[in-house]
C-alpha cells in the first residue's frame, strides 16, 4: 500500500486486510481445518439435495460469498467493534466483538436458509471470529470458510466436471 493515504492503510489493518498478521499460522488452525472440513462433507452428505451446478455457482461458494461475508462480519463489524473497550472484553476466550458477528452472521443466513441452518452457522462464525481476533487478519477465517463451504458443497465437483 505505499503511496496510499495513512487513513486508507489504517482502515486495511482494522479490517484485517494487511499489516496486523501476529507470527505464523496458529497451531489449531489445522484441526479446526479437517474438523470443519469433515463436518462439512458429512453435512453436505446428509442434508444437502444433489444441484445442478455451473461453475458460476461454484465460484460464488467458493470465493465470492466467502470473501464478502468474512470482509463484511469479520472485517468491519467484528473490526470496528474491536476498537472499542466492550469489543475486546472476553468470555470463554471469545470476544464480546466476536459474539456479536457471528450472531450477525448466522442472523444473515436466514435470507436463504431455514432457521435451524442459519443457526447452526453461528459455530463456524465464532471459529472464524476466534482466528480474525488472534490473527488480526481475515486470511485464516477466509480459508477456513472457503473450505468449509467446499467440503459442504463436494458433491457439486462431479457434476461440474461431466459438463
Amino acid at each position: 500500500m505505499t503511496g496510499h493515504s495513512p487513513a486508507l492503510r489504517a482502515l486495511s489493518v482494522e479490517v484485517g486486510l494487511v499489516g496486523a498478521h501476529r507470527g505464523s499460522l496458529h497451531p489449531w488452525f489445522l484441526p479446526t481445518l479437517l474438523t470443519g472440513m469433515t463436518v462439512g462433507v458429512l453435512l453436505g452428505h446428509r442434508f444437502h439435495d444433489p444441484v445442478d451446478a455451473g461453475w458460476g455457482m461454484v465460484a460464488s461458494l467458493l470465493l465470492w460469498q466467502p470473501l464478502v461475508e468474512e470482509a463484511l462480519f469479520r472485517g468491519v463489524l467484528q473490526g470496528l467493534l474491536l476498537q472499542t473497550r466492550w469489543g475486546v472484553s472476553t468470555r470463554l476466550g471469545l470476544s464480546a466483538a466476536n459474539g456479536v458477528a457471528a450472531l450477525a452472521f448466522a442472523l444473515a443466513h436466514l435470507v436463504h436458509q431455514p432457521p435451524l441452518w442459519a443457526l447452526s452457522t453461528l459455530i463456524p462464525g465464532l471459529c472464524f471470529g476466534w482466528f480474525r481476533d488472534r490473527s488480526g487478519s481475515l486470511w485464516p477465517p477466509l480459508l477456513l470458510h472457503a473450505a468449509f463451504n467446499a467440503a459442504f458443497f463436494w458433491q457439486l465437483i462431479p457434476t461440474l466436471l461431466a459438463a
